[in-house]
């Protein structure tokens, strides 16, 4: 449960109670970036070779339900279906994911089968999270499908190789 109460200094501010588990989307007039026109949580994705709905406290800060536990298994995704490209042509995707391995992690980015190349940087943490953006071209309308996929990230300490995880998948927006 949210709610409003006025014990703020000005007039125009508001406080907000804000209950456990709950999640709040502010929207702030004065901002500098395109307000997003849609928002895909990757917990409502489709999920494939290993790729999880998480909602663990390692993962704290991601928005929605949950997060998408993407790991270094080659092959593992996340899938969005049905994405609104509106009129179509050419958006800014802005893909939000925590990296806490010690290296930045090359994820490919299928859009209606056309492959590119991600670079997940390491966030410090994961309950970290940063944006990664890329242009992508889509269809107008809802014939659009988003594929995140790990390509095999590994990391070799004393001989020895360790499958590092692709990242958590929280959200991406269009633009």
């Amino acid at each position: 449960m949210v709610e409003a109460f006025d014990t703020a200094p000005k007039s125009d501010q508001k406080a907000l109670r804000v209950g456990a588990g709950e999640t709040l989307l502010v929207r702030c007039e004065a901002i500098d970036e395109d307000e997003p026109s849609v928002i895909y949580q990757a917990e409502n994705a489709v999920l494939s070779s290993g790729a999880e709905h998480a909602y663990s406290i390692d993962g704290i800060g991601f928005g929605g339900n949950g997060f998408v536990r993407l790991p270094a298994f080659e092959g593992a995704n996340v899938c969005w279906k049905s994405v609104n490209g509106k009129n179509g042509g050419e958006k800014t995707l802005r893909i939000r994911y925590s990296n806490g391995s010690c290296q930045d992690v090359n994820a490919l980015l299928f859009v209606n089968g056309k492959l590119s190349t991600v670079k997940l940087k390491k966030t410090g943490g994961w309950d970290k999270y940063q944006y990664a953006t890329v242009k992508v071209n889509l269809a107008a309308g809802t014939a659009n499908e988003l594929k995140l996929e790990s390509r095999g990230n590994f990391q070799r300490i004393n001989r020895v190789v360790y499958p590092l995880c692709a990242g958590y998948i929280d959200e991406f927006q269009i633009f």
